[in-house]
């Protein structure tokens, strides 16, 4: 995708906060246009998003196969937040509004990985 000639030229609005998410994401990257950065946001979004999906339904699958315990009952959790986070995110959502939930899942996986330390 990324060996293509770019010859479609859109115009985009954007928020000051999105414009500078934007601007932050890429200065932190090392992407020198916003275009740029743009174009790989996008092409990330789309590929991590079945992943994404993906990931919650193992989740979601790996909670209910053990129910009662403490592990599962905050997998459940970290699943049902990702959900939420998916959605809103789908539904155009900003991220700020996704972040609480991301946030869970993150500290969830964060956690896990340690005790497998």
């Amino acid at each position: 995708m990324t060996d293509e000639l770019k010859t479609i030229k859109f115009q985009m609005m954007l928020s000051e906060s999105e414009a500078k998410a934007i601007d932050d994401w890429s200065f932190a990257n090392r992407i020198r246009s916003r275009a740029e950065a743009i174009r790989r946001l996008c092409q990330m979004a789309i590929q991590v998003d079945p992943v994404f999906l993906d990931l919650m339904i193992k989740l979601v699958v790996a909670a209910n196969q053990g129910k009662g315990s403490r592990e599962n009952e905050e997998l459940h959790r970290a699943a049902t937040e990702a959900h939420a986070a998916w959605s809103l995110l789908r539904k155009g959502e900003s991220l700020e509004q996704a972040q609480g939930a991301l946030d869970l899942v993150k500290e969830f996986l964060r956690s896990k990985h340690e005790q497998e330390k």
